[in-house]
């Protein structure tokens, strides 16, 4: 029972180890933030670069609809029921 949990332990050790060295040279993306409120609250805004794109394009403005023609053309009269 002792071998088996020390070899396990062992391990385990030697896969953390190695997935910290494998990982080392990965970075987060950068980070971009707009503060809020007054100094020292802390309101701010936290989004990364790809999560800005993304929100900037979900609140886009639709195309505009054509005018209306001024001499009435195509207006349905209000009929009552």
């Amino acid at each position: 029972m002792k071998v088996g949990l020390l070899s396990l332990g062992s391990v385990l050790a030697i896969l953390l180890t190695a997935a910290m060295f494998l990982t080392a040279g990965w970075g987060r993306p950068p980070i971009i933030a707009k503060q809020n409120g007054y100094r020292g609250t802390g309101e701010d805004q936290i989004a990364t670069a790809a999560a800005q794109r993304i929100l900037q394009a979900a609140n886009a403005l639709p195309d505009a609809i054509d005018k209306a023609s001024p001499d009435g053309e195509g207006r349905q009269p209000f009929t009552r029921t």
